[in-house]
């Protein structure tokens, strides 16, 4: 087979998804003035319950983990060699899991907080 025979049979697929944390890091310059020990320190607040968006990273993990049901190896990190195929049922399930993230994303309710 020739090498650009390849991709006549499979394709190259790139997923990028991002959750928000829902923290926020204290900066370093802080942490430093503690002192001698402060190298171990790490100090992060959360900003919303993680409870809230646990089901919005499990919609992206599961998508992320359907990909991968369908992936051959492949050298680059975020590259994805998906046989052609499997393209309708891999865009078929990812359409899904966007919808499950939005849905999940519009019914947070987060109470806000009145500032004094």
């Amino acid at each position: 087979m020739e090498p650009n025979d390849v991709f006549q049979r499979a394709c190259l697929l790139q997923v990028s998804t991002s959750v928000w944390e829902g923290t926020k890091g204290i900066e370093s310059e802080v942490i430093e003035s503690l002192g001698q020990n402060s190298d171990w320190l790490k100090a992060r607040k959360r900003l919303v319950n993680p409870e809230l968006l646990g089901p919005i990273k499990t919609a992206v993990h599961q998508a992320r983990n359907q990909v991968n049901k369908y992936s051959l190896p492949f050298p680059i990190a975020s590259l994805h060699l998906v046989p052609r195929e499997s393209l309708n049922q891999i865009d078929s399930a990812l359409a899904g899991y966007r919808d499950r993230f939005w849905e999940k994303v519009q019914g947070i309710q987060v109470p806000l907080r009145r500032r004094p």
